[in-house]
């Protein structure tokens, strides 16, 4: 069966398990969809390109925590009833429902990165091979089939990391007209403003605070892709500077138990100085803010008539460079990490 065919109708009925797949959420979807979800591959396939995608993929862009990911992963193919720390049943429920989509978009971008004889590779089949390159698409045309897109992070996530594959494929402008989706799917969560966690015993608070961290994280990518995109395609930018008010993620690893570990920056962590999945991109935040400073200065013309603001912004970034971490200098890096 080709990644393109689905089954006519719109019928609802359960997800039961099967050899293929074997996901057991209670959520219902159309035979439309149950059919583009069958044509991921198999749980061994989905197994070891994930481990590829966060081995190898991920740290490019830091779009996904593999924390938050295999929890989903996990209760989409077992057993989903179980309660969340980190989120309520109800958004639990949202994200399970959108999260098929999603795993199709991380096994593009595993895909893209693969060569042809990566073990990876060994459980699909030759027509699979000549068609990976659609699972995006799949994706997309799954997330269009689920109908109503409600308040979920997976659904940021997937307009995030089908922009990150199509600017990966050379697609520039497609990239930059999918950032616009992002951007509107994560303001209408309200990912651009800052939130109070409420206090819901100790476990349950922790959690959720990790969480909104990482959706901070998120949000920071998403900033930083207006403003690169925008910038190398001459295009408008999307996010108006003003409209947001989220704090900053800290600089800091998103821990392995959320849910029995305080938040604190790594500077004040027992692996002082060590290397972390915040450091580059809250520069590459900062840096972007400044581009935004540059074009409400006009600083982005040819020909300035006032040198000054020209100065003014090389010595802001002078010292933002002169501020980043020992491993992420231009110059004389700390390497000892490295390894």
């Amino acid at each position: 069966m080709s990644l393109t065919h689905v089954l006519d109708g719109d019928d609802d009925f359960q997800i039961v398990a099967s050899a293929h797949n074997q996901p057991a959420l209670s959520t219902s979807f159309s035979s439309k969809a149950q059919a583009i979800i069958a044509q991921l591959p198999s749980r061994p396939a989905i197994d070891s390109l994930v481990t590829f995608y966060f081995s190898d993929v991920n740290g490019y862009y830091f779009m996904v925590e593999e924390y938050y990911f295999r929890d989903l992963l996990e209760r989409w193919s077992g057993d989903p009833s179980a309660l969340a720390k980190h989120v309520n049943a109800d958004e639990l429920s949202w994200e399970l429902r959108y999260f098929p989509a999603m795993l199709f978009q991380v096994l593009a971008l595993a895909i893209q990165f693969l060569t042809s004889e990566a073990p990876a590779l060994r459980g699909l089949s030759k027509n699979d091979l000549a068609l990976c390159h659609n699972y995006s698409d799949t994706g997309i045309e799954l997330l269009s089939s689920l109908g109503f897109q409600a308040s979920a992070t997976t659904v940021v996530q997937i307009h995030l990391l089908r922009s990150a594959w199509l600017k990966n494929m050379g697609r520039g402008v497609d990239a930059w007209h999918s950032t616009g989706n992002v951007i509107r799917s994560a303001q209408e969560i309200g990912l651009h403003q800052s939130k109070e966690v409420r206090q819901q015993g100790l476990e349950n608070t922790l959690s959720r605070i990790w969480y909104h961290e990482y959706q901070k994280r998120i949000w920071m990518n998403l900033y930083i892709w207006d403003s690169l995109i925008a910038m190398i395609l001459g295009r408008p930018r999307t996010i108006n500077a003003d409209d947001c008010d989220v704090e900053p993620p800290m600089d800091c690893n998103i821990p392995k138990d959320p849910s029995t570990t305080v938040p604190m920056p790594n500077k004040h962590a027992d692996s002082e100085g060590s290397p972390n999945t915040a450091s580059m991109k809250l520069f590459l935040y900062t840096l972007s803010q400044m581009f935004n400073q540059m074009k409400a200065l006009s600083a982005d013309k040819p020909f300035p008539k006032d040198y000054s603001t020209i100065t003014l912004l090389h010595n802001q970034l002078k010292a933002m460079l002169d501020d980043v971490p020992a491993t992420l200098k231009h110059q004389n890096p700390d390497t000892s990490w490295d390894s």
